[in-house]
């Protein structure tokens, strides 16, 4: 059965700045694979911080 959506090598860098610091690159999400299928239920689990819902977001197309 072919999945309905399929990501690969998904990456999510974004731009950390602050008054007082220069502005950095933070990883957000490095390198997620998953294929999601039409009647099955996939749960995306980790700590808070790890990237679940910029997965989404992206995904989505809320995120570029």
């Amino acid at each position: 059965m072919q999945p309905i959506i399929s990501i690969s090598n998904l990456c999510v860098t974004f731009l950390n700045s602050s008054l007082n610091q220069e502005k950095q690159e933070v990883k957000a999400v490095d390198n997620v694979s998953l294929d999601l299928q039409e009647g099955k239920i996939t749960a995306i689990v980790g700590q808070s911080g790890s990237g679940k819902s910029t997965i989404l977001k992206t995904v989505a197309g809320l995120l570029p």
